[in-house]
């Protein structure tokens, strides 16, 4: 269907899926009234996703699902984003220079400021959830693991090490705090 609302110009960017219409769609070849509406429903739900998938989702060169997901904590909206220097993004725990870099620089160009503002025009959600200050005894501190642990899974062992308050970071970068290499580790 994807190609379909290409070829017919109904789509050119991301932006326009949400101003596709019923008619549109039920003029491609093979939608039914059923098709159309499921696909008019699952845009209309996309549109309420949480901020740091919106982020994950504008293919930003580094952007990861965790690199999106402490960065979207890190700022709460997409305004904070766009008005934060580079050194601000470099600056938050668990995001180096190169993301951070890559980040900003993805902010400052006119056309993806465009497509944010077309996004934020259609009413997808551009804020954070709110979410408590971290308490615990590892609060502050941020965790990589990396290699096969041997005595949990790595979610579980995630999951454990944020319930006491920590912070879970998809790459070596000068805030990080603790290193948990498993066996066949990686080069990190």
């Amino acid at each position: 269907m994807c190609e379909q609302l290409i070829s017919a110009g109904y789509v050119k960017s991301v932006a326009d899926f949400y101003t596709l219409t019923r008619e549109q769609l039920l003029a491609l070849e093979g939608v039914k009234d059923r098709s159309a509406d499921k696909m008019l429903a699952a845009i209309e739900a996309s549109k309420h996703r949480s901020f740091w998938r919106l982020l994950f989702g504008l293919n930003i060169r580094y952007m990861g699902e965790k690199t999106a997901q402490i960065i979207a904590s890190a700022f709460g909206n997409i305004d904070n984003l766009l008005n934060a220097s580079e050194a601000e993004i470099v600056g938050v725990p668990g995001i180096g220079p190169i993301i951070g870099q890559s980040v900003y620089n993805w902010l400052q160009v006119e056309k993806n400021r465009a497509l944010i503002e077309r996004l934020r025009q259609a009413g997808v959600n551009m804020q954070a959830e709110q979410q408590e200050e971290a308490t615990g005894p590892l609060a502050g501190q941020t965790f990589l693991l990396t290699g096969r642990l041997t005595t949990m899974t790595r979610p579980a062992a995630e999951e454990a090490i944020m319930k006491l308050g920590g912070t879970i970071v998809s790459g070596v970068s000068k805030s990080l705090k603790h290193l948990i290499v498993g066996e066949d580790a990686g080069s990190k």
